[in-house]
């Protein structure tokens, strides 16, 4: 068995901006919300990590960083493409309103009704696809980690979710049932060795001090 802590990362310009931002757009960090990620970092703090590995992307590997250095964890941060946001396809970037009307069915289907989403509509990633990149990499852990291992996983609010998901064998017209994930929130799922896997926590936010509505996706 092994204990995942999964955060994503601070929130961006484009999480401000209610611009979808998926696997190939990447703007920066927030400088006035770092202190949310280090918020984080002291919750976590004297909990002994096995690893902390980071999707490839710039604003989570900053937010590993983050944590890694207000935790005074020393090892290396370790890059997982698996772990890399999904692939909104030509919803990249924009906002619900940019987007031309052809598209608008699939936008309501990713976040209402993700039984009827088609990413190749999107010439993006299907909803089958991103549950199964994700939860191999997990099966990869379980075979890499000792017993007990605790393990943070620092990624993006749309993968995260996918991933709990497919790890909690949760139908995919019930997705989004637990709602979305916060910027620099905590989810903690156990995996044990038959890959079951038992919720423990879901974005947790009380070390933040305010929300807003572009913070969850």
């Amino acid at each position: 068995m092994i204990e995942l802590y999964l955060v994503r990362h601070g929130k961006t310009e484009w999480n401000d901006e209610h611009r979808l931002q998926g696997a190939w757009g990447d703007s920066p960090l927030l400088k006035e919300d770092l202190h949310r990620v280090k918020a984080l970092a002291e919750r976590l703090e004297g909990i002994e990590f096995a690893e902390i590995y980071s999707s490839p992307l710039k604003r989570a590997f900053e937010t590993a960083q983050l944590l890694a250095k207000a935790m005074n964890y020393e090892k290396p941060i370790r890059i997982a493409e698996a772990l890399r946001e999904f692939d909104f396809g030509v919803m990249e970037g924009k906002r619900d309103e940019d987007l031309p009307e052809k598209y608008q069915a699939e936008v309501s289907y990713f976040f209402k009704e993700p039984e009827k989403y088609n990413g190749e509509k999107l010439h993006g990633e299907s909803y089958q696809q991103a549950a199964l990149r994700t939860k191999n990499f997990i099966i990869s852990l379980l075979k890499t980690y000792s017993d007990q291992s605790k393990i943070i996983l620092v990624s993006h609010g749309g993968i995260l979710n996918i991933l709990i998901n497919a790890l909690l064998q949760i139908p995919l017209k019930d997705y989004r049932k637990h709602g979305g994930i916060t910027n620099a929130s905590l989810t903690r799922v156990n995996v044990n060795d038959d890959h079951s896997a038992q919720l423990i926590d879901f974005n947790n936010t009380d070390h933040l001090n305010y929300l807003d509505s572009t913070d969850t996706i």
